[in-house]
């Protein structure tokens, strides 16, 4: 799926219902392939700037966790480096 389907997705999903996060989120997930029963309720709150409070933009949020799917870390060993690096370039 290209960049171009996973926005497309995103769109539909957000068409659907769910908020702007979740549909970043599910979006992403699916095209990395991973599936959860977290996905996107862990995004829900985010939605609609952090709950309605105009905080940071759910979109931008759901990206955000959608990157720490694709580059976090799974235990404190590891290095964040390429988390962090892979978030700078999304907010740049």
């Amino acid at each position: 799926m290209s960049n171009h389907k996973t926005v497309l997705k995103s769109k539909q999903y957000f068409n659907y219902g769910y908020g702007c996060a979740e549909s970043v989120l599910l979006a992403i997930a699916e095209y990395q392939g991973i599936k959860s029963e977290l996905i996107p309720r862990m995004a829900s709150g985010f939605c609609g700037g952090m709950a309605h409070t105009n905080g940071l933009c759910g979109a931008v949020s759901g990206a955000v966790l959608a990157l720490n799917l694709v580059h976090g870390r799974d235990n404190f060993n590891q290095s964040r480096e390429k988390n962090y690096e892979a978030i700078k370039l999304f907010l740049a």
